[in-house]
Formats: structure tokens, sequence, C-alpha cells
């Protein structure tokens, strides 16, 4: 049952650097205050996510999933009588955060910044940027 003292944050990285909008800064808030940390996780149902942002359950599904292809947040399914768990991915926010003040600090922002980007973040050289799935 929900109490009114419950409640999320939304932080302004979901926004300026997540770009999230709507409910899936919303999903992304609820599941980052549970698993920030990096260790703990959100084992909260369906149901929960449903009364906390008043969603209907095929939405909340359809987000999480979205989320979850997004990799901005990973799914443990669980057992017999152990729920399904969420956690953020936390790496992301760091990748992100290097390209944003990588890009935002280049000359030009063109080619060649993102190159050097991708350089850093692979230890290669400008010959793994094609090899580059990302």
């Amino acid at each position: 049952m929900m109490t009114d003292k419950q409640f999320y944050v939304v932080h302004s990285f979901m926004t300026t650097d997540l770009h999230l909008k709507g409910l899936e800064k919303e999903l992304y808030a609820i599941i980052y205050g549970f698993s920030q940390d990096g260790f703990s996780k959100f084992y909260g149902s369906l149901r929960y996510l449903e009364t906390l942002t008043g969603y209907s359950r095929p939405t909340i599904i359809k987000t999480l999933n979205a989320l979850i292809e997004k990799e901005f947040i990973f799914k443990e399914k669980g057992g017999f009588e152990v729920p399904s768990s969420y956690r953020v991915n936390l790496e992301i926010l760091g990748v992100v955060k290097i390209l944003y003040h990588r890009l935002k600090n280049s000359v030009g922002g063109g080619k060649e910044s993102l190159q050097g980007v991708v350089k850093n973040l692979n230890r290669g050289g400008k010959e793994t940027l094609h090899n580059n799935n990302i």
C-alpha cells in the first residue's frame, strides 16, 4: 500500500545527460533511487510502479523494456518465489558524461573530435572506430 511519505527524486542528469522524458524518466528515477549504490536492486512489483506513477501495466512494461533495450537499466529475472529485479546501468552514466564533456570542449566538435573520444574510450587508435559496434 502506498503512503504519503513515498517519493522518488528526478536528478537533472536524467534530463540533461540521458535525455529521458515522461514515464521513462519516472521509472529510471525510481529504479535509480534503489540501485544507485551499484549493489542494491529494485525489487518492486509492477503493481507498485502502476500505483506510484498512475500508468497502466502494459505501459509500464513497454517503458521498462524500452529502458532495457537502451541499456539504461538491467533486468534480472527472478525464480521460484523470487521477484525479478532491476538496476541502473551506472557505466552508461560515465560514458555519457565523458562524451558530452569531450564533445562540448572540443574545437569544431566534428569527426576528429569524436574519433578522439572513441580512441580514449577504447584505448585504441582511429582504426578502432570502424570496428566499434556501440
